[in-house]
């Protein structure tokens, strides 16, 4: 493990350490990015849990909740990336959006430059939009990783020059698909003969077990598929995972990283889920997604990639949910390219927020937010909103 030293570092802030396998793949790849870019700046992740963080990552990485560790860290930074995820929202806690922008903030008395990256932005009331909107203002680059939180943050104040509309960072990650076969197998699956449900708690509402497990039942018994359940973060989803084992039958798989999980998913007919990032490894791997949406980051997210299947998950019923997996398993080729085309769409837009993440990285704080293309991708952006 490495210890977090007094160089000049380049620092992450997110929903790290937390084992939502969502977010640690978003912060695998932006440490893949940054080494990517051959900066000799060390890394350091601000983490709930910074001594497996570090280990697992081989970076620096301090308490999150520490304010003395995470400003002594700072006061030297050269530079600070926010996100990517939805991190400034106060839907489901005002504590959560306060917290980043007290990040953000700090970071800006300091003199260190704020990029934030993939972000995808809100719900946000009151005056929530006014606070995140100034911080936003304050730094020197603001991706957003769909088109309703870019015209969002248009309609909330930030200046336009600064916004730039990204993509998800997982839409980069390489598919492990050796070892999601050898996942399928373990479990004693075939490619092509299992469905994947994902399911989770909410503080914004409750789903109806009841109605989800009639409708998994339902396509079990119809096309004769055995329904894999996999968990994305082992605290928020793993009790309403059993519950519809126990109902239902099935296989529940154990946790995986996300390019096995695409590896795996390539293997699965459909997919039933809350989770975002199950929902675009879903898209990635040709699994047909069927999002149960418990907020706007999934309708905006499934929109762009051309997904229709999208369902209230706190007011889904059996047949709603049953004849959106019939509409998935039933897709045409026409549908299934039109999802291919626009990840692949998304994976260009992450990859060109990729290659200015890194020049950024290397510069440092030397004019970190300036390019020669700035207004001319920011313009392309705005076109594509």
């Amino acid at each position: 493990m490495k210890n977090a030293g007094n160089d000049s570092a380049v620092l992450i802030s997110g929903y790290y350490g937390y084992d939502s396998r969502g977010d640690e793949g978003i912060l695998a790849q932006i440490i893949q990015t940054l080494r990517d870019s051959k900066t000799e700046k060390p890394i350091c992740v601000l983490s709930n849990a910074p001594e497996k963080t570090a280990e697992t990552y081989g970076v620096q990485s301090v308490n999150r909740m520490n304010p003395a560790a995470v400003l002594h860290r700072m006061s030297n930074a050269s530079l600070l990336i926010s996100g990517g995820g939805s991190l400034l929202q106060d839907a489901t806690s005002k504590g959560s959006l306060y917290y980043y922008c007290a990040i953000i903030a700090a970071a800006r008395r300091l003199g260190v430059p704020v990029w934030i990256y993939a972000n995808g932005l809100g719900p946000l009331s009151g005056p929530g939009v006014r606070i995140a909107a100034s911080l936003l203002n304050c730094a020197q680059r603001v991706s957003l990783r769909d088109a309703d939180s870019y015209r969002f943050a248009i309609n909330c104040g930030v200046e336009r020059e600064k916004l730039f509309l990204s993509a998800d960072p997982v839409f980069m990650s390489e598919a492990d698909y050796a070892g999601g076969k050898a996942m399928a197998r373990s479990l004693g699956l075939v490619m092509g003969s299992y469905f994947a449900i994902s399911v989770r708690r909410h503080a914004l509402g409750r789903i109806n077990i009841n109605e989800i497990a009639a409708s998994v039942i339902s396509v079990k018994r119809r096309y004769g598929l055995t329904p894999v359940y996999v968990s994305m973060q082992d605290s928020e989803d793993s009790e309403l995972l059993c519950q519809l084992y126990l109902q239902c039958g099935g296989v529940i798989a154990p946790g995986m990283d996300l390019s096995v999980l695409e590896g795996f998913l390539s293997g699965a007919r459909i997919s039933l889920g809350m989770r975002l990032h199950f929902l675009l490894c879903a898209a990635k791997a040709g699994s047909v997604p069927v999002a149960l949406s418990c907020d706007c980051k999934i309708d905006s997210v499934m929109g762009s990639l051309g997904v229709t299947d999208v369902l209230d998950a706190f007011n889904a019923d059996r047949d709603g949910i049953y004849r959106a997996c019939l509409n998935a398993l039933e897709a045409d080729e026409n549908q299934k390219s039109v999802i291919r085309e626009m990840v692949e769409k998304s994976r260009r837009l992450a990859g060109r927020d990729s290659r200015y993440l890194s020049e950024a990285a290397r510069r440092g704080r030397a004019k970190v937010g300036q390019f020669a293309d700035g207004r001319k991708t920011a313009a392309e952006s705005q076109r594509n909103a």
